[in-house]
């Protein structure tokens, strides 16, 4: 109840005020953004999150499509096809056939995946031809068959967090660089350099930025660190 109104709450989880329950049918609105309205305009429907969909047990697509939209943080097509990019390129780098054996070893490289976010599982809960998650799968295709890589090499990624964490963040204590102004999509500094010694020579990061779309930017390791480190790309 809201305070001087009258409040109605409607069959089809819509609210009324001031207007009787007779009015309820001239409020075609879902409680919140995770409910869908029918075509009819006469019930709301979510997904079914108590679903166990099993990562060994959906195809590659399907896993792949799930992560890198739970990842991303908006619908834009370039930001979850960069993150599905990163994915393929992490699951090569890591000698691994499958993007579901990938979540298998190594299940903290994405949170996603490992919290089962709610994006996550709206793709996993739902079947593999469901049209709201069309642009998921193309994005999923896309990097399965090496087409168009949007993550222009990355295969690391961050969202709000670099902002929010500052210098706890993991990408802060390596030392990272933008390569171009367009990818400080959070108005970040970088760090200092770190002038870090190690066994084959000195660097000053750890981190290089590759592309940015939505609100998420993309990472691989410099070329002064794997130098320094002896280290793999993407591994």
């Amino acid at each position: 109840m809201i305070v001087g109104t009258t409040t109605w709450y409607c069959a089809d989880g819509t609210i009324s005020y001031f207007n009787p329950w007779s009015a309820c049918n001239d409020f075609n609105t879902c409680p919140d953004a995770s409910w869908k309205l029918s075509e009819d305009k006469s019930t709301c429907s979510r997904p079914n999150f108590s679903c166990l969909a099993d990562p060994k047990d959906v195809s590659e697509i399907k896993l792949l499509a799930a992560i890198a939209y739970g990842e991303a943080r908006t619908n834009n097509y370039e930001e979850i096809a960069a993150i599905a990019n990163a994915i393929v390129r992490r699951r090569d780098s890591w000698d691994v056939s499958t993007i579901n054996e990938l979540v298998e070893k190594f299940p903290k490289f994405a949170q996603a995946a490992r919290k089962q976010n709610e994006r996550y599982r709206l793709i996993m809960c739902a079947p593999e031809d469901d049209p709201n998650y069309t642009i998921a799968y193309q994005a999923a295709a896309n990097a399965l068959n090496h087409g168009i890589d949007y993550a222009n090499g990355g295969c690391f990624w961050d969202g709000n967090d670099l902002k929010s964490d500052g210098k706890k963040h993991d990408k802060y204590r390596a030392g990272f660089t933008y390569t171009s102004p367009e990818h400080n999509i959070f108005h970040t500094p970088e760090p200092p350099p770190k002038h870090r010694h190690s066994t084959h020579g000195v660097y000053n990061y750890a981190y290089e930025s590759t592309a940015a779309y939505g609100s998420t930017i993309f990472w691989k390791y410099t070329s002064q660190f794997i130098h320094a480190r002896g280290a793999k790309q993407c591994h």
